[in-house]
């Protein structure tokens, strides 16, 4: 009768565990700074989006009473308790020089980082300053 070779024990070695632990670490390692990466990416598009819908409203708005508004209710219904992705709200910042007037739209998010357009009679430009 042959004796079971003690070389087939089942289990892994602290060798092996020892691996497989740094691999693990190196895949999160690259992972979640690629996660954090695409969560500031979708914060701003969203963000950029907003500000769009909300500047084509400002703009159906001027048209019909020739002036901005900086209130919300005035707009089309659909951008009623519009926020910003970040949690905060939309400012409206109606300014008129001589027979230009332009409307400025930003949020504020946490850390004075700032999501905002350029003058609208400018096309509306999407700045940021800082991360979501």
């Amino acid at each position: 009768m042959m004796r079971a070779s003690r070389r087939f024990i089942l289990g892994m070695t602290l060798i092996e565990i020892l691996v497989v632990t740094v691999l693990l670490a190196i895949a999160t390692a690259i992972a979640i700074p690629l996660y954090e990466s695409s969560r500031r990416h979708a914060v701003l598009e969203t963000c950029r989006a907003n500000i769009i819908a909300i500047y084509q409203a400002e703009e159906a708005y001027r048209v019909r009473n020739r002036r901005y508004t900086t209130d919300f209710n005035l707009l089309t219904p659909s951008l009623r308790g519009t926020t910003c992705p970040t949690g905060a709200a939309y400012q409206l910042q109606a300014g008129s020089t001589g027979i230009e007037s332009s409307i400025t739209i930003s949020c504020t998010s946490s850390g004075n980082n700032r999501h905002t357009t350029n003058p609208v009679h400018s096309g509306g430009a999407f700045t940021t300053s800082g991360a979501p």
